[in-house]
């Protein structure tokens, strides 16, 4: 891993904890943090004033320097005891099914779904963090799950949607959200720590920037063509598994516009899914 990438998730990790403004969700754990600081401050300070009031100040000096130099020696080490406590799925990226996005429909659907979206590539490491990431979040119920994770690059992403502002050479990953366990229990948390990990929702990064004004016609054009083309295309995925009812078929070559489309997906094609 990429000493920037680690100092990084290192940071997410204690934010999205609560470490680091005090809130770890073990309070037994917050206790003894708090006493073992106000120790390591005061105790030395304590055994200054005891020897210097028995003319022994030169070890009193150096108990009050040995005890404050122990205070990031502590630190540094209970942040690293929350770190190794995060990473409690093992070989976590194995748990992940890498899946290369080729069409512009397979975006449109990430799309969709609100995918949650890293910008990296699929290292060990960084799947190592964003599995166990859904695991502490409890969007992940068992740490055996697979999960399929879709990748594409900045280019792939102007191809569908040539408004995008993003460099050609960006590597993304998204994870559908409909693939996760996320319900109102822990979606508040998961869409609060999401900024703090470095992710963002896709239908954001995409809104963002096309141009507002008929902003859903825009991205559907960039992606289908056109609403005769988008039905064109089903018909054809789907006469490959048989014939289509004459009265799905008629629904189909009447499409014209973007809501006819989106009556569609809602009558007709859960009957061709059949």
């Amino acid at each position: 891993m990429k000493n920037s990438n680690k100092n990084f998730y290192n940071k997410a990790i204690l934010k999205i904890t609560g470490y680091s403004n005090g809130k770890y969700k073990s309070k037994t754990f917050n206790t003894i943090n708090t006493i073992a600081i106000i120790v390591l401050i005061f105790a030395p300070i304590i055994l200054l004033i005891a020897l210097t009031l028995t003319d022994h100040i030169l070890i009193g000096i150096l108990c009050l320097v040995i005890g404050w130099s122990l205070i990031p020696i502590y630190v540094f080490l209970s942040r690293r005891y929350i770190i190794r406590k995060f990473y409690q799925v093992k070989n976590a990226h194995k748990n992940f099914i890498i899946n290369n996005v080729e069409e512009k429909e397979e975006l449109y659907m990430l799309y969709k779904n609100s995918a949650v979206t890293f910008f990296d590539e699929p290292s060990d490491e960084t799947l190592n963090f964003i599995y166990n990431w859904f695991f502490y979040e409890g969007a992940v119920d068992k740490p055996d799950r697979l999960l399929n994770i879709f990748v594409y690059d900045g280019k792939k992403l102007k191809e569908t949607f040539p408004f995008s502002r993003v460099y050609d050479d960006m590597r993304f990953m998204s994870v559908m959200l409909g693939d996760l366990n996320l319900s109102d229990k822990n979606m508040h948390s998961f869409a609060d720590h999401h900024f703090s990990v470095g992710s963002r929702w896709l239908d954001d990064i995409i809104n963002n920037d096309a141009p507002a004004k008929n902003r859903q016609n825009i991205i559907l054009k960039s992606v289908y063509g056109s609403p005769q083309e988008w039905a064109k295309n089903i018909i054809k995925s789907y006469s490959h598994h048989g014939s289509i009812e004459k009265k799905y078929l008629k629904q189909l070559e009447a499409c014209e516009t973007w809501q006819d489309k989106e009556k569609i997906e809602k009558e007709v094609i859960p009957h061709l899914l059949r």
